[in-house]
Formats: structure tokens, sequence, C-alpha cells
């Protein structure tokens, strides 16, 4: 999100020329459209060029005014910076709550935000955040996550997730998660999986998932699968997807594309240490 600091400033001539505009994080898309319909195309788009830090500015996308006015509009940007508090910025972008009330009791270490248990924090920006057990963290692309057990995560894509035990992760493509035993696992294609026994992980293509026995894995196409443990379960979805199970010294590789030719797509395959694999009969409760 625009190495996190963002905004406009005014152009139109009027009493507004060289208004300085903040418009990172929640106020990104907000207002935009109140902008556009106030002053049109009357304004310049500026961002910080270190992250976290208002010391540099650039403008960015189309410049439609002079390079004299630009250098004028400049020197009104890095005053108005002067002025401001970056850690009170940030904490304008943040919504950090605790037991459903909103708190103030957590930190920003440099471009790290620190949340302890118990905690939920929502960024409208790329972000790095540590957390500690059962807390929330949503952020943007980009981000790092990491958390302690019964935690949820949600970012976008490029993002790296860790978590403990019976944690929920979500990232978009070209992401990379990990987190313990009995956690559930959604990325987009191009990402890595990892977690322990109990979990559920589905990715999408040319991915790489990696888990514990009796752990679930859903697949896109060119994905590789692989599970440590007796007993695992593979859903049925994409072609191309090499299944490697791992016990003890004993190494079986299984061609996905052959349960195709006996399961149809969605089917869900139960593969017992050696054994043929056979579909799960997941409804059966309901016939007794």
């Amino acid at each position: 999100m625009c190495n996190v600091f963002s905004g406009l400033i005014v152009t139109k001539k009027g009493k507004d020329w060289g208004k300085v505009l903040f418009l990172s994080g929640v106020h990104h898309e907000k207002d935009r459209a109140k902008i556009k319909d106030k002053y049109g195309d009357d304004v310049l788009a500026w961002e910080c060029v270190i992250p976290y830090s208002l010391k540099e500015i650039k403008f960015t996308h189309e410049l439609n005014v002079s390079q004299k006015e630009q250098t004028e509009l400049m020197k009104l940007i890095m005053k108005w910076c002067k002025k401001q508090n970056t850690e009170k910025l940030l904490r304008s972008m943040i919504t950090v709550t605790q037991d459903n009330k909103p708190t103030e009791n957590y930190k920003i270490l440099d471009n790290m935000i620190r949340i302890g248990d118990n905690m939920s924090i929502v960024c409208d920006f790329s972000v790095n955040i540590t957390a500690g057990d059962s807390s929330t963290q949503t952020a943007r692309e980009n981000s790092t996550q990491k958390a302690g057990w019964n935690s949820t995560q949600t970012a976008r894509y490029g993002s790296t997730q860790t978590a403990g035990c019976d944690s929920t992760q979500t990232a978009g493509c070209d992401s990379t998660q990990t987190a313990g035993c009995d956690s559930t696992q959604t990325a987009g294609w191009n990402s890595t999986q990892t977690a322990r026994y109990g979990s559920t992980q589905t990715a999408g293509y040319d991915s790489t998932q990696t888990a514990g026995d009796n752990s679930t894995q859903t697949a896109g196409c060119d994905s590789t699968c692989i599970i440590y443990g007796d007993t695992s379960y593979i859903i049925l979805d994409g072609k191309n997807v090499l299944l490697t199970q791992k016990y003890k010294q004993i190494r079986k590789n299984i061609i996905v594309d052959d349960l195709f030719k006996k399961y149809k797509k969605g089917d869900k395959i139960k593969i017992v240490k050696g054994k043929e694999c056979g579909k799960e009969k997941r409804n059966e409760n309901k016939k007794n």
C-alpha cells in the first residue's frame, strides 16, 4: 500500500491549492470518490519513499502541473510531514480490539506491529504483525504474520503466515503458510503450505503442500502434496498432481490423475499405509 504513507495534494487554483490530503490505509479508497467529485483531476498523488517514514516523499502517477509548481507543492508536503507523528498516523490506520473493545495496548516497533493474546488487528495495508495466542490478524498483500495457537490470519498475495496449532490461515497467491496441528490453510496458486497432523490444506495450481498424519489436502493442477503419516486424505481437484505419502522409511508416490479414472472431481480419497486408495464414505453416518 504505497509504502504505507500516501495521499494527494490539491492543484486546483483557489483557496484549497496546496492542501495536503492523507489517504493511506483505511482512508485510501473510502475517501477517493469524494475527492474526485470535489477536485476532479486537479490533484497530485504522493507517497513515501522509505516504508513507514515521512522523511522522503515522491510524486506518483501522471503529473499535470509544471516543474516549478511541482517544486512548490513538494515543499508544502514536506512542511506537512514535519508536523506529523508517524506512530499516530499508523495508529489511525489500524483497528485493534481486545475482548471486542478498542485498545491502544499494542506496540509499533520499526516496521512491525506487536499485539498480545486474545487480540484482533485489522490493517488495510501491507504490514509485519506478531501476535500471541487466540489472535485475529487481517492485512493486505506482501504482509508477514506470526501468531500463537488458535489464531486466525488473513492476508492477500505474496504474504507469509506462521501460526501455532488450531489456527486458520487464508492468503492469496505466491504465499507461504506454516501452522501447527489441527489447522486449516487456504492459499492461491504458487503457494507453499506446511502443517502438522490433523490439518486441512487447500491451494491453487503450482503449489506445494506438506502435512502430518490424518490430514486432508486439496490442490490445483501441477501441484505437489506430501503427507507424513500412516493415513491421509486427498480431495480430487487438479490434474498432474503428485501425492507422496511418507511413513517410517517407506515412500509411496500416487499419481492423482490415475485416481480420476476411478473417482470424480470433488471425491475425498482415503490413503492408508501402503493400501489401495479408497473413496471416503462421508455419508455413512447419515444412512445410519
